[in-house]
């Protein structure tokens, strides 16, 4: 739903779609699942969204911390998206 909705540019809908998922996996979601939500989010919605840029901050620090070059490699252009002029992510 969530990356359905936002193909279509319904930001809202895409939004409350990740949050259920979110919500519903709460209990049972292993980290590495919330990062790759949380880089999908950051790859489908507008780099000036604040979700999608805490999403990539939560993503890349997950995937940087656990040295999952693999993922960073994968979503390196979403994650590029959101990087100030000083590399950080943006804020």
């Amino acid at each position: 739903m969530m990356v359905a909705a936002a193909l279509d540019g319904d930001v809202n809908a895409a939004i409350s779609a990740r949050e259920r998922v979110i919500q519903r996996w709460a209990n049972t979601m292993d980290p590495l699942d919330l990062a790759l939500v949380d880089a999908i989010t950051a790859h489908l919605l507008s780099p000036d969204h604040p979700v999608a840029i805490e999403a990539a901050r939560s993503a890349e620090g997950f995937f940087t911390e656990s040295g999952f070059k693999a993922y960073l490699d994968i979503y390196e252009d979403s994650f590029t998206r959101y990087r100030s002029d000083t590399g950080e992510l943006a804020v």
